[in-house]
């Protein structure tokens, strides 16, 4: 279990970062191991790894969160380590990117046949470097799987990964944030100002105005224009009992399992 958050800016305010540490501490619960900050700007990318959340609302960055623009889209990840390298492992940390930095993706949830997609993506020629004691970070997988395109990326995604799954990503030269969900929950509201944010938890009681919780295997982007729905998938096919219930079939036991972890 992580926590990821993300804010989409319309009108830049030093209340941005404030609202951001509020969120955090909202779920703080999610772990506080390990976190890292991806910010797309005028079509640019740039990643920053630390090894606690609250680094990243310090004092260092505090020019940094003073002068964030229209237009910037940031995502921030607090993690819980389950696999790869603890929060002082900082390769072990989000946001993952891919080979060229084109692409920035964070997680929440656990990629239960990430050895098998490590495999197939790695014999690809994809290369990794959350890779830790003999273990890669799960989640790394999944920024390979997006990284030529949001739709395919997703569907790629709902084919093959099996697993719990909420990320948000997003590209070099665009101006979006990315968001899908696999049974871990994604809250999308804004703030006074109208700016966009999303997360793992909706803060109760802190001055935001609710937008709604995303469904699942729905692919949506976070614009100027606020959230848009960009593509809907087909859920995975899943075996009837006898009880009227819904059970997973053997093969996919192990994903049906986790998809019911938040």
């Amino acid at each position: 279990m992580c926590g990821i958050i993300g804010v989409k800016i319309n009108k830049p305010s030093p209340e941005v970062a404030k609202n951001l540490i509020r969120i955090f501490k909202n779920q703080a619960n999610r772990g506080t191991e390990g976190a890292g900050l991806s910010l797309l700007r005028d079509g640019n990318l740039t990643s920053i790894r630390k090894t606690c959340p609250y680094d990243l609302f310090s004092f260092e960055f505090g020019e940094f969160w003073n002068g964030v623009k229209k237009g910037d889209c940031i995502l921030v990840h607090h993690r819980f380590p389950t696999n790869g390298g603890d929060g002082s492992s900082l390769k072990s940390n989000h946001p993952f990117t891919n080979e060229d930095n084109s692409c920035h993706l964070i997680h929440n949830g656990i990629v239960s046949n990430d050895d098998q997609l490590f495999k197939e993506l790695r014999k690809d020629g994809h290369i990794f470097e959350s890779k830790y004691d003999g273990d890669i970070t799960d989640s790394e997988v999944l920024v390979h799987m997006v990284e030529k395109g949001a739709k395919k990326g997703c569907q790629k995604i709902v084919d093959k990964a099996k697993g719990s799954i909420a990320i948000a990503f997003q590209y070099r030269g665009d101006n979006n944030i990315f968001l899908w969900r696999r049974s871990n929950p994604i809250e999308v509201y804004s703030d006074k100002k109208d700016n966009h944010y999303f997360s793992s938890e909706f803060p109760e009681n802190e001055g935001f105005v609710r937008i709604g919780k995303l469904d699942e295997h729905k692919l949506y982007s976070l614009t100027d224009k606020g959230l848009g729905m960009v593509k809907k998938y087909k859920k995975p096919k899943v075996v009837m009992n006898t009880w009227g219930g819904h059970l997973p079939s053997q093969e996919d036991y192990e994903h049906y399992v986790f998809d019911f972890e938040d």
